[in-house]
């Protein structure tokens, strides 16, 4: 990492991707694809950049944080139904109602600026809809 950051600094953009890119340990952490993501956005390499960043989500698929940063950088980057797809699942992945909340609200600026924001209600309505009936049915089963 540490060749990587120097060759960068000296404007070597191959030179700085191919120690990142090859140095991987036999089972990367989270981390190494941020940081591969993060050189390749410095040197002007977005799409290598977004490519690691998903290939972390596969590796980590119940990971949210990492679920979030690529749904952020696909949202910065003006890729935006792929960025809608990811932020519903972390939507989907988390628990907490403020992380959802979150989420909401990032999806609901996606929404907006494709100038469809019923669609994110209607979806809304439809989760809401389904876990109400999976509570109903789990109700029943705890009497019995």
């Amino acid at each position: 990492m540490g060749i990587a950051k120097i060759e960068a600094r000296l404007g070597r953009t191959d030179a700085a991707l191919k120690p990142a890119a090859t140095c991987w340990p036999p089972r990367p952490v989270i981390r190494h694809y941020e940081y591969f993501a993060q050189l390749c956005f410095q040197l002007g390499r977005s799409e290598e950049g977004l490519d690691s960043l998903r290939r972390a989500v596969r590796a980590n698929p119940n990971d949210t944080k990492i679920i979030l940063t690529l749904a952020d950088t696909l949202a910065g980057q003006y890729q935006t139904d792929e960025a809608i797809e990811i932020y519903w699942r972390a939507f989907d992945r988390t628990e907490d109602l403020d992380h959802k909340l979150d989420v909401v609200r990032k999806l609901a600026e996606l929404y907006l600026q494709k100038n469809q924001f019923d669609r994110l209600l209607t979806r809304l309505q439809h989760q809401e809809r389904e876990e109400r009936a999976g509570a109903v049915q789990i109700q029943p089963q705890r009497q019995a």
